[in-house]
């Protein structure tokens, strides 16, 4: 029987030529991960690159856009004070134009008394001024009412005493169908006609009433 040949037992990492100090190339076969606790526990943790930041394109403009939006906040908080302004303006000019309003009523009827009193007196300062005495103080009046009544119609002139004769002289030639009367009421420069057509009436007051109508409005209230 032949005796085979002894081969010792191969181990992991020595050469097949029987050397035990001689080590092939062991090949590192991946390392199997474990875990501990649901965390891995024998591996690396993977690298990440760093983000790259902005560029300066981008920086200039991101601080444009802020400065947009830091001139629209300051256009828009300048524009509610303005509005604020306004509307605190407006109202402080209606509250005085009411104001006005209010006096402007007490003052017109105020100077309008007064203007009525000043043109009274400065009518019955003319009068009496023209009042120079006798019949030149009438005819003015007596031609008015030629103008205004019917020559033709018959009338009654009245006058104070004292110029009875001589308006009745005026008369004849001027209004030959007027009678002439005297009346001591009458003041010098008073005069009245009376006609079927109408009246007039001459006397002082009568002027001055009229002139203080004129002043104050038709009506003559005041």
């Amino acid at each position: 029987m032949t005796r085979a040949r002894y081969e010792p037992p191969r181990v992991e990492g020595v050469a097949n030529d029987g050397n035990a100090l001689s080590f092939a190339r062991i090949e590192r076969s991946p390392a199997i991960p474990w875990t501990i606790a649901g965390v891995a526990a024998n591996t690396a943790p993977a690298t990440t690159q760093p983000a790259a930041g902005p560029s300066e394109a981008e920086l200039q403009a991101l601080r444009e856009a802020a400065a947009a939006a830091g001139r629209a906040d300051a256009a828009a908080l300048l524009a509610g004070e303005l509005e604020a302004m306004r509307a605190e303006f407006s109202e402080l000019a209606q509250r005085s134009l009411d104001a006005i309003a209010d006096l402007r009523p007490a003052a017109l009827e105020h100077w309008r008394h007064e203007l009525a009193t000043v043109a009274i007196a400065i009518a019955e300062a003319v009068l009496q001024r023209e009042l120079v005495g006798g019949l030149p103080d009438l005819e003015p009046l007596l031609e008015q009412a030629l103008v205004e009544l019917d020559p033709h119609e018959r009338a009654t002139i009245t006058v104070e005493p004292a110029l009875h004769e001589s308006v009745a002289a005026w008369a004849r030639n001027r209004w030959p169908a007027a009678v002439v009367r005297g009346d001591a009421s009458l003041r010098p420069g008073d005069l009245r006609v009376a006609a079927r057509t109408g009246n007039i009436d001459g006397t002082r007051a009568a002027r001055l009433e009229r002139a203080r109508a004129l002043v104050l409005g038709e009506d003559g209230v005041g």
